[in-house]
């Protein structure tokens, strides 16, 4: 089961201060197998687009959370888990607040709104499709997507 969580930015910046990552990439894609190193692995990019999650997702609520704001029409990051994953999180840390959607391999949609959304849990292997949104429409401000195992 998935579980939303949102905490304060000092407490994500100090996580990524504490741990050493891969050199951030704009909109990069990453094909990750458990155990996967560096971890975190971090991605960036700006948040926001010119479409309503709520239309991208036909829904304005899942199990994680809201799907508010906007969302680019296509997806800021692509992950290719090679297995499952008993534990990840997916987080996004920026400025204020933001939205994470994700699409996953057997038609789910996960999004959850808030300050530094994440959305963690127990992931099936496949192809997941990642946008990070805005609250107002077209592009926002800059984020870190932190991919990480640790609990």
């Amino acid at each position: 089961m998935f579980q939303q969580r949102f905490a304060p930015a000092a407490l994500g910046l100090a996580l990524l201060a504490a741990t050493p990552v891969a050199i951030a990439q704009d909109y990069a894609n990453f094909r990750l197998s458990p155990g996967f190193t560096p971890d975190p692995t971090i991605g960036t990019g700006n948040t926001g687009g010119p479409r309503l999650a709520s239309e991208a997702t036909g829904t304005r609520t899942t199990e994680t959370g809201e799907c508010s704001g906007y969302i680019d029409t296509l997806p800021d990051h692509q992950l290719d888990l090679t297995a499952d994953f008993e534990y990840l999180s997916i987080a996004a840390i920026t400025e204020g607040e933001a939205s994470l959607v994700i699409f996953g391999p057997n038609a789910e949609t996960w999004c959850f709104t808030g300050e530094n959304p994440s959305i963690s849990g127990f992931y099936d292997q496949g192809t997941y499709d990642v946008y990070v949104g805005n609250m107002s429409r077209d592009i926002g401000p800059r984020y870190e997507l932190v991919i990480t195992e640790l609990q």
